[in-house]
C-alpha cells in the first residue's frame, strides 16, 4: 500500500509539473516550407490556446480536447478552420514543443509543421 501511494503521489506530481511548464506566453518563430513564417505568441490558459501573430490584432481560438496521453496538450480550433495542435513539454521548463496539423480548404494538400516556442516574461 505504501508503494502504491508513493507511486500515486509521484505520478500526480510529475503530471503538474508537466502541466505547469505548458501554461503561460511563449513566443514561436516557424518556417513553412514555402519560407514564409513570422512570429507568433501562444498563449495558454487552462484549456485554452490563443495563437495571434505579432504584427496583428486578431487572436485564433482553440480548445483542448480530452486525449489519453496527459503529458501532451492538444488543442482544435474554434470556428471554420480545421487545425489541430499538439504541445508538449521540452527538457527545458522555458520551451515547448509544437506540432501543428493544418488541412484548412484553401491548401491543395495537408499542412504538416512544428517547432519549438519560447517562454515569453513580458
Amino acid at each position: 500500500m505504501k508503494r502504491f501511494l508513493i507511486i500515486l503521489v509521484f505520478s500526480l506530481i510529475s503530471h503538474s509539473v508537466f502541466a505547469d511548464n505548458m501554461q503561460g506566453k511563449f513566443i514561436c518563430h516557424f518556417k513553412f516550407s514555402d519560407g514564409s513564417g513570422d512570429p507568433q505568441m501562444y498563449t495558454i490558459n487552462g484549456n485554452t490556446l490563443k495563437t495571434q501573430y505579432l504584427d496583428s490584432k486578431i487572436p485564433s481560438n482553440y480548445k483542448e480536447i480530452d486525449t489519453t496521453y496527459d503529458k501532451y496538450k492538444t488543442f482544435v480550433s474554434v470556428g471554420t478552420y480545421q487545425i489541430l495542435i499538439m504541445i508538449a513539454p521540452s527538457e527545458n521548463k522555458d520551451v515547448i514543443m509544437v506540432t501543428i496539423f493544418d488541412t484548412e480548404p484553401f491548401y491543395k494538400t495537408n499542412k504538416v509543421w512544428g517547432g519549438n516556442c519560447k517562454r515569453f516574461y513580458g
